[in-house]
């Protein structure tokens, strides 16, 4: 069997924008994925459905697998050919241990890479507002493990630290930070040194509290911040207030799930990001293709013939096409012939920007290109899926002023006349409301074709329940009806009635409703329109 490799990644201090583009390329293809506790939540999202997930994370006084377990766990995955990921919070030589794990990987010579993460002794006091270095205050810094052995003293030098002088930035120093304050004192540093601990830095929960070396270990305790976080000390912390930008951004303190499949999160996610909130992108769903290819390809061909049929005719035809009063008055005078002696219009029918794309798929596979849709119609259902649309160079023709199956199919059904041919190539499971208007239109060929069907996603590495219960102020967002299905699939045995549900529409809330859960409507069922009402609350 071909030997694997193993990674070592570094994955920040929790935000998703601050992990590298070369760890988020190397996750992508991972066999398997070693990740710790300090790895932010919405990177753990990101982890692969297919990978094998492995944690082993530890907490203070807890470790849920022994080092030199992790170290031959590494060695073992690789022995069975796989890429494997590990993943570190931070950056993995900051005390991470990373190079124990090479130290072993060296040993049994497996292949290895290491990608660096971006630190949280620089990160997180970035994000609280405090340079670790300033001009004015501080020309040095000193990052200084605040870990210790239970029972055991600190082995820090605190009055070569005092006569350095600069920042000092300890990681792990919550347990140790009455003995590190006092240890400070003791060597000299005056009582009314601005100091600052930061609790869980860049993520949605981050606070801050700034006091002195002397008062700082009473007001933590009375603010009660948790861990993981970062003790700071030096006249750089004085600078917080007037720096701090983080805690200023509009959905600061937000930690929102986006349940929109995969390839279609981006964008709602990275709007909700700049807003300063703190984003898991979770699909509940997935899509794939369904149905028969040839269905969709005969169905395209048939309209092409109907295209081209008596061009003389058709232009005689267009004062009358699309307004049925005037083709109702022409029949009753004889000017035209009946519609079932001539060949009506061609409609094309998108649901969902999926069904765009999967449609060009077809296309590109079958070499057809745009021009087997000349003279055609095309109908969206909002903007999204004709802002998808336009994306292939192709304009709409109609949409409706609400982004839903009936009122598409009213509005088709406004403009259909006796005759004309409706294409619908869309998800398995489609909305019926559609079809059943457009039915009221007589003589009107329906051509209702599963293109892609949608099931539920498997579950993710986050466990959306127990985030649900643990952090019951947490958004989620859905964008259909099948997104809140998904959701309820994952989180069996969540009471939703403490669930805040963001919907894009009415038929999206009703759904979400019908499980108790607390629902806010867009007034635009657009992702701005989304975005809009999370700023509202």
């Amino acid at each position: 069997m071909k030997q694997g490799k193993v990674y070592l990644v570094g994955a920040g201090p929790s935000d998703e924008g601050l992990f590298t583009i070369k760890g988020n390329a190397l996750l992508k293809k991972a066999d398997a994925v070693v990740y710790d506790a300090l790895v932010g939540s919405s990177i753990v999202a990101m982890i692969p459905e297919n990978a094998e997930k492995i944690y082993v994370g530890k907490h203070s006084g807890h470790h849920t697998i022994k080092q030199e377990e992790i170290s031959r766990l590494l060695v073992r995955l690789a022995k069975q050919g796989k890429e494997v990921v590990r993943l570190k919070g931070g950056d993995p030589f900051l005390f991470g241990r990373g190079g124990e794990e090479l130290e072993e990987l060296i040993k049994e010579g497996i292949n290895f890479e290491v990608v660096p993460g971006v630190t949280s002794a620089l990160s997180v006091p970035a994000y609280a507002g405090i340079p670790v270095t300033h001009r004015e205050f501080s020309s040095s810094l000193h990052i200084i493990t605040g870990h210790k052995k239970q029972g055991e003293t600190l082995q820090i030098d605190f009055d070569a630290l005092v006569k350095s002088g600069g920042t000092y930035v300890f990681l792990m120093g919550v347990t140790a930070m009455e003995d590190i304050c006092n240890g400070f004192l003791q060597s000299g540093m005056e009582p009314e040194m601005p100091a600052a601990m930061i609790s869980r830095g860049t993520t949605s929960q981050q606070r801050r509290v700034v006091a002195t070396l002397s008062t700082l270990v009473e007001k933590v305790k009375k603010e009660k911040l948790e861990t993981p976080a970062i003790l700071m000390i030096g006249q750089v912390c004085r600078l917080a207030e007037a720096f701090t930008w983080y805690e200023k951004l509009p959905l600061f303190g937000k930690k929102i799930v986006v349940t929109r499949p995969a390839d279609r999160s981006k964008g709602l996610a990275m709007e909700l990001r700049s807003g300063g909130a703190e984003v898991l992108e979770i699909p509940t769903i997935v899509t794939k293709p369904a149905g028969d290819r040839k269905k969709l390809v005969s169905a395209i061909h048939h309209m092409m013939e109907r295209t081209g049929y008596d061009a003389v005719t058709r232009r005689d035809r267009v004062a009358v096409h699309g307004a049925k009063a005037e083709y109702d008055r022409a029949v009753e005078h004889d000017t035209i012939e009946k519609h079932d002696k001539i060949a009506g219009a061609n409609w094309l029918v998108f649901t969902s920007p999926a069904g765009v794309d999967y449609f060009w798929g077809v296309l590109t596979r079958e070499k057809l290109d745009v021009r087997c849709l000349l003279g055609v119609k095309i109908a969206v259902i909002g903007s999204g899926t004709k802002a998808q649309l336009e994306e292939k160079g192709i304009f709409a023709d109609l949409m409706p002023e609400e982004y839903h199956g009936e009122a598409l199919g009213k509005k088709l059904a406004e403009v259909l006349l006796p005759g004309d041919y409706v294409m619908i190539p869309r998800a398995k499971m489609g909305n019926q409301e559609l079809i059943q208007e457009i039915s009221r239109v007589p003589d009107v060929v329906i051509e209702d074709i599963a293109l892609y069907d949608t099931t539920y996603a498997a579950q993710s590495a986050i466990d959306l329940k127990e985030l649900f219960e643990k952090e019951p102020d947490t958004l989620v967002v859905f964008t259909s009806s099948s997104t809140v299905k998904g959701f309820v699939s994952m989180t069996e045995g969540l009471d939703y009635r403490g669930v805040k549900a963001i919907c894009i529409g009415k038929q999206t809330a009703r759904t979400a409703a019908e499980y108790g859960m607390q629902c806010e409507i867009s007034k635009e069922a657009t992702m701005n329109g989304l975005v809009e009402v999370i700023c509202n609350l």
